[in-house]
């Protein structure tokens, strides 16, 4: 499996994470903001 993690969940962050994440790639999400992540 492919591990990957990106820095910010803005608009293109989270895009990317979804696509990833839709392939089959396990994502790592980090942001300043921890509650935008969580969710």
């Amino acid at each position: 499996m492919r591990r990957i993690g990106i820095i910010g969940s803005g608009r293109f962050g989270s895009s990317l994470a979804q696509a990833l994440a839709e392939r089959g790639v396990e994502v790592l999400l980090l942001d300043r903001d921890r509650d935008v992540v969580d969710h």
